[in-house]
């Protein structure tokens, strides 16, 4: 990682190379109506059974098909590059059953996804039969509850804003850093690992390449964004603009909280403290911050897809300090898309996550001021 405040025009050279970037992919831009949104048919090829989907929708509609059968993109795919590949006979199978999920929906629920594969599936290729019924009980009178004690004390968001800001250097070092750039590595959950750059013009200004068999970029000016990958050039706008600006500020406590309206403390879980918010279309993102650190250690959130709901989370992890700042050296972006990590053979460098024993309900407990 290096960072910079101006020294030796280094400002100058990656604005530079963000404007550069920025007018690159708007060129490469196909013409679309300036507030329709781009379909999954328009920017891949052979989309039958999905078409209207928005095409920001699709991969966490393909994700949500994973995790719902157990299975990685192969199971219907021919590889992991030609997805517009027929060859798999699974891959007919798949477009006969999404067809029949969205008919039921349609008929029966006025098109909500109250159906989904994940109703028959629960995880795996085939449905297990026969069911698993509840087992009969005697029917008591329930007792009414008791009046719930009132809300202990709880931190503002300020003060955990604050706490976080603190932790990772305090708001005159976070004001130094004018420039930054990060690379690494992406490891997928199929096992293929990928390098990765991020240039930041802070606070908003950035370039994004992650190399696959090219590389591919994401690029925001400070108000629009596009990106380029193996299917061409796009504008990125609503939900999918939301994310990469907030994705951005991961690593800056105030930028990060601007990104959020409504944010209110909600209670503890486990050893974290557990703030809610909206980001856009985004709404009830939870944010983590240690208790004991201050630092902030996860969000999760939802993905709407064609089935409803995805279930995702972002892990920071492995804080370390750089030019006086604390920077999470592993940062995880999770789905629930039922396929772990394939770790590859010959990466000695990669130490597996350990996550931390957590409580699944959120609870509001005491506020330790000395913490």
């Amino acid at each position: 990682m290096q960072s910079g405040g101006g020294i030796g025009g280094y400002d100058r050279s990656i604005m530079r190379a963000v404007m550069i970037a920025a007018m690159f992919l708007a060129a490469a831009l196909p013409l679309f109506a300036e507030d329709a949104p781009l379909l999954a048919e328009d920017a891949y090829k052979n989309i039958q059974v999905l078409r209207g989907l928005h095409a920001s929708e699709l991969q966490n509609t393909m994700f949500f098909m994973k995790g719902a059968l157990g299975v990685n993109c192969n199971h219907c795919h021919v590889n992991f590059r030609e997805f517009e590949k027929d060859d798999n006979p699974k891959k007919a199978v798949a477009r006969r059953m999404i067809q029949m999920v969205r008919s039921l929906n349609e008929s029966q629920f006025g098109g909500q996804p109250v159906i989904s594969c994940n109703t028959c599936h629960r995880g795996q290729p085939r449905p297990a039969a026969p069911l698993a019924f509840a087992p009969i009980r005697e029917s008591r009178p329930v007792a009414k509850p008791a009046d719930a004690p009132p809300p202990a004390s709880l931190p503002t968001v300020d003060e955990l804003f604050e706490r976080y800001e603190n932790a990772t250097g305090g708001r005159a070092a976070h004001a130094r850093i004018k420039t930054r750039l990060l690379t690494g590595v992406q490891l997928s959950t199929e096992g293929a690992t990928r390098p990765f750059r991020l240039l930041q013009q802070l606070p908003d200004r950035f370039v994004r390449t992650l190399t696959v068999d090219s590389d591919w970029y994401e690029v925001f000016d400070g108000s629009k964004a596009w990106s380029r990958d193996n299917h061409g050039a796009h504008e990125l706008k609503s939900t999918r603009l939301a994310q990469l600006k907030r994705d951005n500020t991961l690593f800056d406590p105030a930028p990060l909280r601007a990104q959020y309206t409504d944010l209110k403390v909600i209670g503890v879980e486990g050893s974290d403290f557990v703030v809610e918010g909206i980001l856009a279309a985004f709404r009830n993102q939870r944010l983590y911050f240690d208790r004991d650190s201050g630092l902030l250690v996860r969000i999760t959130s939802t993905a709407k897809t064609a089935f409803g709901p995805l279930p995702e989370e972002i892990r920071l992890e492995d804080y370390r300090e750089i030019d006086g700042i604390k920077l999470p050296m592993l940062v995880s972006f999770l789905k629930r898309d039922g396929a772990g990590p394939r770790i590859p053979e010959n990466d000695p460098d990669y130490k597996p996550h350990r996550p931390r024993k957590r409580n699944k309900r959120v609870s509001k407990n005491s506020y330790d001021a000395g913490s």
